[in-house]
């Protein structure tokens, strides 16, 4: 068995913004990133703010949270 070497996790969080049904990874946007300081992996968040990268309008969503 060969050894693989170094690896990493990545995680993405795809959002549709509601005003152009543009689909984008919320945690490469700057303003998102910054409201995620201190939230633990797996933890749910309400009412978390992002710029949609193609339209530049602001929404909210939540994550998780279950059912």
């Amino acid at each position: 068995m060969k050894y693989a070497g170094e690896f990493r996790w990545e995680v993405e969080l795809n959002v549709e913004c509601p005003f152009c049904n543009a689909l984008f990874d919320a945690n490469h946007t700057p303003d998102f990133f910054e409201q995620l300081r201190g939230i633990h992996v797996c933890e749910a968040a309400t009412n978390r703010q992002v710029t949609c990268s193609e339209c530049s309008k602001i929404f909210k969503f939540d994550i998780g949270g279950g059912l």
